[in-house]
């Protein structure tokens, strides 16, 4: 045991080597080859409304779900539910029922200031917070800690490291160590200004099961295929997307007057999270707080190998008794999607 331990950080040096030796060519990764192209959703596909098989809005008498940011899923550890409000961490099981938890709130080691996103990988539980990620054992022992830059968001797992959009380096996605080093980045930007030191667009991510990364904007249209060592394999805009092209057209034109107004603030988003489920690609999309007309999801199939996305679904997610919802965080694993809706203040769950 002790000489596995000993080996282990010489293999993450190895890897770290490994990749920063290709960070130049990553940061060059947009090559003559590589254009974008454009698919739609075909006319006849229209939203698919759907409505929760299944509600849960509390764990207990004492914790409802009042904020989730992330739920992810493990074979080793079940469900892992993120509140960043309540600064906690839960594991539940594949019924949905809580088995362990974190909740000492703190600075202290083990102890959870605004956990944004946990995940499990490999024997260890990731609980990653602002500028810090914390590692605890299957039984939420702790184990360690390490600093990670301002303004990484939650991460893809691949090959033993994470993969982040981030919203303070001029190239929108970095590469880090298990320990938080910085190890490349690469992906350009199209909204390049600043904002109080800060850049105006940013990346969502899903490690595919063929070795490579998923990527979304946050204020653009898109999709991209990355290989692991950060080379654009295919730039994929969506074009007619049915009753969501509006929402399209919306965030263009206000995020165009913004940049050219200078007017402080943020982009408008259109994308709010995504989940990637085998070959399954779905993209939770947003700005229709208010009007009433529920949550859409883009669902589109992504051949990493052939390096294409194909648009397949929209599904239109409504609360319990047909009602207008807002889903602000999604999670797709065996024919289900599970989203955190705000207005019921819980966890949804759809039969797909």
């Amino acid at each position: 045991m002790r000489k596995a331990a000993a080996l282990r950080p010489i293999f993450y040096r190895i890897v770290a080597a490994s990749v920063l030796l290709c960070s130049s060519a990553c940061r060059d990764h947009r090559s003559s080859e590589t254009s974008i192209s454009v698919v739609s959703f075909a006319p006849d596909i229209v939203a698919e409304s759907l409505t929760p098989a299944r509600m849960l809005s509390q764990l207990d008498d004492s914790t409802f779900f009042d904020t989730i940011s992330s739920i992810t899923y493990s074979d080793a550890h079940g469900y892992v539910v993120t509140l960043p409000r309540a600064q906690s961490v839960h594991v539940l099981d594949d019924s949905l029922r809580p088995v362990l938890r974190l909740e000492d709130a703190g600075d202290g080691p083990g102890e959870l200031s605004l956990p944004l996103h946990a995940f499990v990988d490999g024997n260890e539980l990731f609980v990653w917070e602002r500028e810090r990620v914390q590692v605890f054992d299957l039984r939420l022992e702790y184990l360690r800690s390490f600093a990670i830059p301002s303004g990484m968001r939650k991460p893809a797992v691949l090959d033993g490291v994470f993969y982040t959009g981030n919203s303070v380096d001029s190239l929108a996605i970095s590469i880090l160590s298990r320990a938080g080093d910085l190890l490349a980045s690469f992906g350009p930007r199209i909204h390049a200004g600043r904002l109080n030191s800060r850049m105006l667009d940013y990346r969502m991510l899903a490690a595919s099961n063929t070795g490579g990364v998923v990527a979304t904007y946050n204020a653009e249209p898109r999709v991209e295929l990355y290989d692991r060592d950060g080379e654009l394999r295919a730039e994929v805009e969506i074009g007619d997307a049915g009753p969501v092209s509006p929402l399209f057209k919306q965030v263009a034109e206000a995020n165009v007057d913004f940049e050219r107004e200078g007017v402080p603030g943020y982009l408008r988003e259109m994308f709010a999270d995504l989940s990637l489920n085998g070959r399954t690609l779905y993209i939770l999309c947003t700005g229709f707080k208010g009007k009433g007309d529920g949550t859409y999801v883009l669902v589109l199939s992504i051949d990493a190998n052939d390096a294409t996305v194909t648009p397949s679904r929209i599904l239109r997610l409504l609360g319990p008794g047909a009602e207008t919802t807002l889903v602000v965080s999604i999670l797709a694993r065996s024919g289900k999607l599970f989203g955190y809706d705000t207005v019921f203040g819980g966890i949804l769950v759809y039969e797909l």
